[in-house]
């Protein structure tokens, strides 16, 4: 039974082997997606526009929120003026139009802060996407290149992980790997920031 089973897991692997090979005269490449992803000038471009746009949105969302403190100080003091019996009851009642109108524009306010923070995070992860979709546009047309003028007929990510956390790509040989020339490629029409002058 153990012969048989053992001759079975054998004809098993054979089979899985000749269909997991790749035909003969085919050869296979890897580069490591996050290498350049993270490397290439664009991703850093892209970096710097989000966290300014993100820095002009949160001072913005600051400054809202420090009116909206000022207004619930307004309406706390209203409020308790309107309930202070040493004030004659018409400015008790004044008071309290001041309290309801406070309390108002404090919704308004409240209301009108969320609806820009969903709009703004909406727009930002809009732009983000439109960012990074681009420049994977990019490296997969330097990955085509570089694996026609190659020879390569594949070229895996060797940076992915499978479900079970198992890195997809377990081995692959460094004259397999395209990474350098691909970043090398991409990083070649990066216009050279300027340092600044010494004084």
């Amino acid at each position: 039974m153990m012969k048989r089973l053992a001759g079975i897991l054998l004809l098993l692997a054979a089979i899985f082997s000749l269909h997991a090979a790749p035909p003969k005269g085919e050869r296979i490449a890897v580069v490591n997606m996050e290498t350049v992803f993270r490397q290439y000038f664009k991703s850093r471009i892209a970096a710097d526009t989000l966290r300014q746009q993100s820095e002009v949105y949160r001072t913005y969302i600051m400054a809202e929120q420090d009116k909206i403190r000022e207004v619930e100080k307004e309406m706390d003091s209203a409020r308790d003026a309107s309930q202070n019996l040493a004030l004659s009851a018409t400015e008790r009642a004044g008071k309290k139009q001041i309290f309801e109108a406070k309390e108002q524009e404090l919704r308004q306010k409240k209301a009108a802060l969320n609806r820009y923070m969903v709009e703004r995070n909406r727009t930002l992860s809009n732009v983000e996407k439109a960012k990074r979709q681009e420049i994977l546009a990019d490296i997969r047309a330097e990955a085509a290149k570089q694996a026609v003028s190659g020879g390569y007929t594949f070229v895996l990510d060797s940076s992915g992980m499978t479900t079970s956390g198992i890195p997809a790509v377990l081995y692959a040989p460094p004259t397999a790997d395209l990474t350098a020339k691909i970043l090398k490629s991409l990083n070649a029409v990066a216009v050279p920031q300027k340092e600044p002058e010494k004084k």
